[in-house]
């Protein structure tokens, strides 16, 4: 405990000894301090004139500093927003073209996809439910009724019967 203490004391005694020894760091900080202030509220000043505050104090000669300043920033302003306006067009401008070239791709599938569907379908058998003998033939006689012809073109015989009621 001892040895702590002694080595506490060593090193706050060191420190004073270091700030009692040299007065002029002492009196550069505050100098250092007092022109780091001054440069700072200039910085705010020059900032509130640049936002179009506090513009009475100036001459005509600095207003058309200020002004040429600004102008200056506008363009700069301007040229970096244009630049990036263009890359923006151009990006989409290429995604555009990637897209397009996708939508063809696809509409040829699309369209294989068509002739091989129809290709498939033509080569299938098809059911032509109008080719069924008649019902006479087995024996059943029908009488014949107006507009029973539509009927019996549209439906098969075997399910006519059932439509009929018979």
């Amino acid at each position: 405990m001892e040895k702590l203490l002694q080595r506490y004391y060593e090193s706050s005694y060191a420190e004073r000894a270091l700030v009692e020894a040299d007065p002029r760091s002492q009196v550069s900080w505050c100098h250092e301090y007092g022109k780091l202030k001054a440069k700072v509220e200039a910085l705010q000043k020059r900032q509130r004139q640049l936002m179009g505050e506090e513009l009475e104090a100036l001459t005509l000669k600095e207003l058309q500093q200020l002004e040429r300043q600004l102008d200056t920033s506008l363009r700069l302003m301007r040229s970096r927003k244009n630049h990036l306006l263009f890359d923006s067009i151009e990006e989409l401008q290429r995604k555009e073209k990637s897209l397009e070239e996708q939508h063809s791709i696809l509409e040829k599938k699309l369209m294989e996809n068509d002739n091989n569907h129809k290709a498939s379908k033509d080569s299938l058998p098809t059911l032509n439910t109008r080719t069924y003998p008649e019902r006479a033939a087995v024996g059943v006689e029908r009488p014949v009724q107006p507009g029973a012809g539509k009927k019996s073109d549209s439906l098969p015989p075997w399910l006519l019967s059932h439509v009929e009621g018979r």
